[in-house]
């Protein structure tokens, strides 16, 4: 059964419980964002809202918070933006601007610091929003998108061979 219909690639689809059903959210290669209702067991869906979440660049990484209450996304345009997901219209909550947040393989981005973001979690208990890119993973306050850190990770690229480079 087809929940939605769209010309554009769906790149990212999550979902949440609620009220006896679910939320569903798919983000799409236009930039845009789907956010419906699937209601009950007979799985009937409800209008979607839709919204231009990253002005036309791909939509790369959705996630829910884990009470619902939240969407972020992740685009190619180099932000995370958070929604308010008990309003119908979803407004926007904040966004911050990730370096090297770009597609997959760019290197048009003035600021790439080589931190190409592959997806994102919220903490258990809903706190902060976890945004990793190739070298370190940035934690978003939930209320406000603030960096609470930016932590480096000192991983080893390469194979077994004791060959490779060290990411700081």
């Amino acid at each position: 059964r087809m929940l939605w219909r769209t010309t554009a690639t769906v790149r990212t689809v999550a979902f949440t419980p609620h009220d006896g059903g679910a939320y569903v959210a798919a983000g799409t290669s236009d930039g845009l964002v789907r956010f419906g209702a699937i209601l009950g067991a007979n799985n009937a869906t409800a209008a979607p809202t839709k919204i231009d979440a990253h002005r036309g660049a791909a939509v790369l990484d959705i996630a829910f918070h884990p009470r619902g209450a939240l969407l972020a996304t992740l685009g190619a345009d180099g932000y995370v933006r958070c929604w308010n997901t008990e309003e119908k219209q979803l407004p926007l909550l904040w966004e911050v601007r990730v370096p090297g947040a770009t597609r997959p393989s760019s290197s048009n981005d003035d600021d790439d610091d080589g931190d190409d973001v592959f997806g994102m979690t919220w903490h258990p208990s809903g706190a902060c929003l976890a945004v990793p890119g190739a070298a370190r993973v940035r934690l978003l306050h939930a209320d406000s998108g603030a960096v609470l850190s930016a932590a480096a990770i000192g991983l080893r690229l390469g194979g077994g061979g004791g060959g490779g480079r060290q990411l700081r």
